[in-house]
């Protein structure tokens, strides 16, 4: 006999306010962070931290990457949106988990985590509210 689950992307949006001072929500349901997306309004390069449950989901620029800080590259390189590198072993986020974003810089006004939902665990359904602090 087989089993499925359907999944749900989704995407979790963070702006507004310094987001170098760190930003913390709490994991509604289990899901997996699949690409993380940043907008850079100045021309230099910042970082990202991405952290769940103390675990850094972001790769540094080492080869190969390993888990870290995160570059968010400089305008002139990627224009104003660029990717973050992601550890594949990191990003499946725990329901409750505590997630920690921090920037390197107030020039980068959104960030963008890319999840897919993970329906086997979390009583939380589908659409359900994140409160960030």
């Amino acid at each position: 006999m087989a089993t499925c689950g359907i999944c749900a992307s989704f995407d979790i949006v963070i702006e507004g306010g310094d987001l170098n001072v760190a930003k913390t929500f709490t994991a509604p349901s289990a899901f997996t962070v699949t690409g993380i997306t940043v907008t850079n309004i100045a021309a230099a390069a910042s970082t990202l931290v991405v952290s769940a449950a103390g675990t850094d989901l972001c790769g540094t620029t080492a080869a190969p990457p390993v888990a870290g800080t995160g570059i968010v590259q400089a305008q002139a390189v990627a224009g104003p949106v660029s990717s973050v590198t992601v550890i594949a072993a990191n990003a499946n986020v725990a329901e409750d988990a505590a997630i920690i974003v921090t920037t390197g810089h107030p020039t980068v006004t959104k960030v963008v985590l890319h999840c897919m939902r993970n329906p086997v665990t979390g009583a939380s359904p589908p659409g359900s509210p994140i409160t960030i602090a």
